[in-house]
């Protein structure tokens, strides 16, 4: 950390925090105003991660379904989808080919990896593999 000093003496040194990686953002919108930029076969598209409610792997593009009943094909694979999404902890992966928000499920069926059943009304497969991290997610984010 960098110590200032003012040029008059009754003034007291102020400390200024600088950047310690170029890594860090310096400004990090909070959860429900924040948009991430999707690359579409049309440009770009600007959503807020609010109104994501899952992300399903297509080969080397990623299906948004949206809030809105809408789905977006994006031109990165789950796994970038994935990393631009990983200040969000609403986010977990519960198949190899389906990301879900947490935010979104209405309803868990039990079974040998069972299923969820999300807010409009689609539901999605967990797979056996993965029951264990999603139990672990649901327990961190909802306490």
């Amino acid at each position: 950390m960098r110590v200032l000093k003012t040029p008059y003496s009754n003034f007291q040194a102020q400390r200024i925090p600088m950047a310690t990686s170029p890594k860090v953002a310096p400004y990090l919108a909070s959860e429900d105003v924040r948009k991430i930029a999707l690359p579409t076969m049309e440009g770009m598209h600007f959503e807020l991660v609010q109104n994501i409610i899952s992300l399903e792997a297509k080969g080397n593009y990623t299906f948004l379904c949206l809030e809105s009943g809408k789905q977006l094909l994006v031109c990165k694979t789950l796994m970038e989808m994935e990393d631009m999404l990983k200040n969000s902890i609403q986010f977990v992966r519960i198949h190899r080919s389906c990301t879900i928000n947490l935010n979104k499920i209405s309803k868990y069926i039990k079974g040998k990896g069972g299923y969820v059943i999300m807010d409009d009304g689609s539901t999605r497969n967990v797979s056996a593999g993965r029951k264990n991290d999603f139990f672990e997610s649901l327990k961190k984010y909802y306490g």
